[in-house]
């Protein structure tokens, strides 16, 4: 109960819980639960604990999973970090890593750069 209050909260401190919870589903029903639970926090947050991750992510599972949140949760400069991963040998985090780097540079995504348009 005392996790749910702080993810609830939105205390950064609950971020790595969340990202563990549930990690025993499927790729694309962790990615819609973690996903919902994580809009508590603060991008910045949430984006710094993926990358962590998914510098350390061992197997397709895993980078997929956390590219996919990074392409919802990331800046501007992640999508260098997703480019990596556009030509990877599973060709689900191939795909994954293609959306994620798009979302993340395409700038009528990101509203903070709707004034430099």
């Amino acid at each position: 109960m005392c996790f749910w209050e702080l993810r609830d909260r939105g205390d950064v401190s609950a971020i790595g819980y969340t990202l563990d919870q549930r990690a025993d589903e499927r790729d694309d029903i962790f990615v819609a639960l973690a996903s919902d639970h994580l809009r508590a926090f603060p991008s910045s947050a949430v984006a710094q604990q993926l990358r962590k991750r998914l510098d350390g992510a061992t197997t397709s599972s895993e980078t997929l999973r956390f590219l996919a949140l990074l392409g919802r949760y990331g800046e501007q400069a992640d999508a260098e970090l997703a480019n990596r991963f556009v030509d990877h040998p599973d060709d689900l985090v191939a795909n994954v890593a293609c959306e994620a780097m798009l979302r993340l540079s395409d700038p009528m995504l990101v509203p903070d750069r709707w004034r430099e348009l």
